[in-house]
């Protein structure tokens, strides 16, 4: 078991490198009239018992944002579904109200939780979902951020 999982992580990072994933990752956006949201996957990390896949998400609005609920944003790959974003830094961040310095442009690199094995050959088609706090999912970006005044 311990062999497989070894062996499937080492095809995942194997294809991302040569498809020049690790550097230059596949990309979707999403936006409004009044926001936009780049994200960028870089890498993939695969765990124990679980796959961390590390990107960058960029925010454009045309006012000022004071902070967003990053929770929002939920990767799926194929039919699996992000089990969570953390902020990739050494301090520790609060997801649900990363501050932004009222500013209308701004980016934050992240990483997404899986709770199992990623399909490399998916990850160029990977689905960006925004989620509400019930947890249903959400069509307006504009309703993960708090605007300045």
């Amino acid at each position: 078991m311990l062999f497989k999982r070894l062996l499937n992580a080492t095809t995942i990072l194997l294809c991302l490198w040569l498809s020049g994933c690790m550097k230059n990752g596949p990309v979707k956006s999403i936006s409004n009239d009044s926001v936009e949201l780049i994200v960028a996957l870089k890498d993939i990390k695969p765990r124990d018992d679980y796959f961390v896949l590390y990107g960058n998400a960029r925010f454009k609005s045309k006012q000022a944002v004071g902070s967003v609920d990053l929770t929002c944003l939920s990767l799926k790959v194929g039919e699996q579904k992000s089990n969570g974003i953390y902020v990739d830094s050494v301090a520790s961040f609060l997801a649900t109200h990363y501050k932004t310095g009222n500013t209308k442009e701004f980016d934050v690199d992240v990483y997404w939780v899986f709770r199992s094995e990623i399909d490399a050959q998916l990850l160029d088609n990977f689905q960006l979902v925004l989620v509400g706090s019930s947890g249903s999912e959400i069509k307006d970006l504009a309703q993960c951020m708090t605007f300045s005044e």
